[in-house]
């Protein structure tokens, strides 16, 4: 109950947001219920600590689910209000502004908590969960930016009309080209590590090894988003997973509905929603890389004109294996900029990748391989999904 009363709360702020005539007339109105949001949230949490020592499965599955919408809604409901600000020279105060990286973290926690479940009495279930062996349904059709003008999104999948028609054939065509100078740029940054330790054979960047675990993962992401789009099933064809599917861990204790559910929302089971695909990233990269880049994402402040604690005068000094994370992050962010037509996503991509552009212009940081024009391709496509936004909002 207090994870829904906390996700009620922030859709409430979204709905004076986008509706209110006047939004940034309620900013008293919005303060109390982010705040309310938050009380509510800090006593979900405290209940589900509970709810796993008592092995509520249900409970603890549930309240995983509601989490996550609660942090991406609570974060895009603040990205809006920044947004509104920052056009009319409206002063928040540092209570209103968006938070640092924590809608990251609470969607790899939801995946923990499953996994965790799931693993709990079984110690090789992570085996027998990705063996190619097992018959694994999907949950919906594949999506695909060839077909621009097709019905083929569910609502709340993807993109918005604009952005569908704009922005996703440009990413497209180009991000072959601009995955191909990430690969190299990634591996000229090993070679030159390897060069600095050539002496030392022992000495190995495992930071850097983490990175091109997950530039791997990122390929393999833009290729399903931009593969054929299958045809669309009818609802009586979507199947679920067998409960045979379920047979370790405590899962066996949670209701079948949530079970299928949690196991698709946390990519745990193949997903061909658009939004789910996407943002599966955040829990199929390795740990470390998330650290890499919350690390460096402290040093940002979250809003423009807004000074960083974390971050000295001079220039930051980033690692190599940072500002690779940082490169192949902002890549992904791209992506997440087509998922603006979900209401609880709508611009944290955008938001997000512009911060990493305006930190490296302050701090005059190279992050990537610039494009014939001299701009980096993330760059490219935020200046693309800046003039969509303004267009629309």
């Amino acid at each position: 109950m207090e994870s829904i009363l906390a996700l009620s709360a922030v859709c409430k702020c979204y709905d004076i947001l986008k509706h209110s005539p006047a939004p940034l007339e309620r900013l008293d109105e919005i303060q109390r219920l982010l705040a309310l949001a938050d009380q509510h949230h800090r006593t979900s949490l405290h209940q589900l600590q509970g709810a796993i020592y008592d092995d509520l499965c249900d409970t603890v599955l549930a309240n995983a689910a509601l989490m996550v919408l609660y942090a991406l809604s609570d974060h895009t409901v603040r990205v809006l209000l920044a947004k509104k600000a920052r056009r009319t020279g409206e002063i928040l105060s540092n209570d209103l502004l968006p938070m640092q990286s924590q809608w990251i973290t609470s969607i790899r926690a939801a995946s923990v908590a499953y996994i965790g479940l799931l693993n709990s009495t079984c110690d090789d279930v992570g085996d027998e969960l990705l063996s190619p062996t097992l018959t694994v349904e999907h949950d919906g059709p594949s999506c695909s930016s060839s077909l621009p003008g097709d019905d083929v999104y569910f609502p709340e999948d993807g993109p918005s009309e604009e952005t569908k028609q704009l922005l996703m054939p440009i990413v497209s065509a180009t991000y072959s080209a601009a995955l191909e100078k990430l690969d190299a740029r990634a591996q000229a940054v090993c070679m030159e590590e390897n060069n600095l330790f050539a002496h030392d054979p022992n000495v190995q960047n495992s930071d850097l090894q983490v990175c091109l675990a997950s530039l791997k993962l990122l390929e393999q992401l833009f290729a399903k988003v931009f593969s054929t789009c299958q045809s669309r099933p009818e609802p009586s064809q979507i199947m679920y997973a067998t409960s045979g599917f379920f047979q370790c861990g405590k899962l066996d204790k949670a209701s079948p509905w949530l079970r299928n559910y949690m196991a698709s929302a946390t990519s745990a089971r193949p997903s061909n929603l658009l939004r789910r695909i996407i943002m599966s990233f955040v829990n199929k990269v390795p740990f470390e890389f998330l650290q890499l880049v919350q690390s460096a994402l402290d040093y940002m402040p979250v809003a423009v004109n807004q000074s960083n604690p974390n971050s000295p005068e001079q220039g930051v000094p980033l690692t190599a294996a940072q500002r690779l994370a940082m490169n192949i992050f902002a890549h992904w962010l791209v992506l997440v900029m087509l998922l603006d037509g979900v209401w609880w996503i709508g611009s944290i991509g955008q938001w997000e990748l512009g911060r990493i552009l305006a930190f490296a212009e302050t701090q005059d940081l190279s992050l990537g391989s610039a494009e014939a024009d001299g701009t980096w391709w993330p760059e490219s496509m935020y200046a693309v999904q800046k003039a969509i936004a303004e267009r629309i909002e």
